[in-house]
């Protein structure tokens, strides 16, 4: 299987997560660009750090962590459409709440266990930001990617 047809399957498993809107494309596409940052990062720590093993663990978990952080910002914003303000607000401050909480402890553990692995960690959560930032190219890809596969 080359590297190409793998990137399809995988955009295609991401665009059925919730293929039903374009919100859920832009989640597809949010995802696929932390693991593209994700996979990016990990190869220039192969090349650089020195603990090698120990900083891909803390991408590794980083990224698992910005992806089901991504996940729920998603199935939030979707909930909290459906209540009134005062009720939204508190929802989706408890829901941030959790976030945070998770990403903290993600981040001292992996301190606790060495400085690389918090470095692969914190870079790995911060690919949720660098998608953000790149999904208009992202979404570019996806749609050349996806008419290829419609051909």
């Amino acid at each position: 299987m080359s590297p190409k047809s793998g990137l399809k399957k995988l955009l295609i498993r991401l665009m059925r997560i919730r293929r039903d809107d374009e919100a859920g494309r832009t989640l597809a596409g949010l995802i696929f660009g932390c693991m593209l940052f994700g996979i990016l990062v990990i190869i220039i720590g192969l090349i650089f750090v020195p603990k090698r093993l120990l900083f891909t663990a803390g991408v590794i978990l980083g990224e698992i962590a910005a992806t089901l952080f991504l996940i729920n910002m998603y199935d939030t914003i979707e909930t909290s459409l459906l209540m009134n303000e005062k009720r939204a607000k508190g929802f989706t401050f408890g829901r941030k709440t959790v976030r945070l909480i998770i990403a903290i402890a993600v981040l001292v553990a992996t301190i606790i266990l060495d400085v690389w692995m918090f470095a692969g960690a914190a870079i790995g959560l911060y690919t949720i930001k660098l998608s953000a930032l790149t999904n208009p190219l992202i979404d570019k890809l996806i749609g050349r990617i996806i008419e290829e596969e419609m051909k």
